[in-house]
């Protein structure tokens, strides 16, 4: 064969070979596709003294949050958001800081346990900025150093990621997920509603994991 090749043997898979690794390789994808909403909705509270409340939420997830502070322990909510676009129904709040702590007032929430904590003005990387604002404002005026995240539906791992690096390494941040009614965990790929939520989630995810470095 001369001095510069030589013969080799290789082994390849048989056709009961290939079946079994597209098998595998499908079953593997099917998984995570089915999996992707309860990873994306996590529960993993810390049963901490602060609760930190996203001011965009839903009605629903307001009344949670309320139902939570009711029957646990925190001793304070934190309602976060920056300002609200000009000439909208809602500007008049300014923020949605304040929109979310104020609709929780007229829900019946004592003004005694609730503050509004507004973050400026950003082109992106909100939930990461009003999680920056909350850390600034525990650390100027409270002792508490753990806090619990009440976030909506496939929106809360995203969320929970973003407070985690704006905490660190003063707070402790858990995370509670409050689940859209309307929205089948287990049958998300029926709707556009579900395709849309899951697919835009978990993109923003591996965004904020991957591509998304802190100020």
């Amino acid at each position: 064969m001369g001095p510069f090749v030589k013969r080799k043997e290789i082994w390849v898979p048989t056709w009961r070979g290939w079946l079994t690794a597209l098998l595998v390789a499908g079953g593997s994808l099917a998984a995570v596709i089915l999996g992707a909403p309860s990873f994306l909705s996590p529960n993993r509270p810390i049963h901490a003294p602060v609760l930190a409340v996203e001011g965009w939420m839903s009605e629903h997830s307001l009344e949670h949050a309320i139902e939570l502070a009711k029957q646990t322990n925190y001793q304070l909510v934190i309602v976060t958001g920056g300002p609200i676009e000009k000439g909208t129904l809602l500007s008049s709040y300014e923020t949605y800081a304040n929109l979310g702590a104020s609709r929780m007032r007229e829900m019946g929430f004592p003004s005694s346990n609730i503050v509004a904590v507004p973050c400026p003005k950003v082109e992106k990387d909100r939930t990461y900025h009003g999680a920056l604002a909350m850390k600034a404002y525990l650390l100027a005026n409270t002792k508490y150093r753990e806090v619990d995240l009440l976030s909506t539906g496939v929106h809360t791992r995203r969320s929970w990621l973003l407070f985690k690096i704006a905490g660190k390494p003063d707070l402790k941040i858990g995370v509670i997920a409050d689940l859209d009614p309307e929205f089948d965990l287990r049958h998300w790929w029926r709707t556009s509603y579900g395709v849309r939520g899951v697919i835009n989630e978990m993109v923003g995810y591996l965004y904020a994991k991957i591509v998304f470095t802190p100020d």
